[in-house]
């Protein structure tokens, strides 16, 4: 029992510490400001932004972040109820699952989608 009440106290404390870290990170990434990683990801945050045609001085008006949002959730649900209907298909199947059925499929989908368990 104290092994898990010192476990529990070194995580919390560990988390404490690096709180202040980790937010003066996330402030100046958010703020724009350089930082530690910048020489690194920079070049790979742009090559990411001219792979899917990103221009990053242009704002994002709500509705189309609503749409890219719902397209997004729309090709998640389809793509996973099509694995888990397919999944007898699949290579990494070892104990050979049999595909859900549809109802059960399409359920398990929306769940994971819309985060409701």
């Amino acid at each position: 029992m104290w092994n898990d009440i010192i476990q529990l106290a070194l995580f919390c404390l560990i988390i404490v510490a690096l709180t202040p870290v980790i937010g003066g990170y996330m402030h100046r990434v958010y703020s724009g400001d350089r930082t530690l990683l910048s020489p690194v990801l920079s070049p790979v945050e742009s090559v990411i932004y001219k792979v899917i045609g990103v221009n990053r001085a242009d704002g994002k008006h709500w509705t189309r972040y609503a749409g890219a949002v719902l397209a997004f959730s729309i090709a998640s649900f389809l793509v996973l109820y099509g694995i888990l209907r397919l999944q007898h298909l699949l290579p990494l199947n070892p104990a050979g699952l049999p595909p859900l059925s549809p109802h059960l499929a399409f359920n398990t989908a929306v769940s994971f989608v819309t985060n409701t368990n």
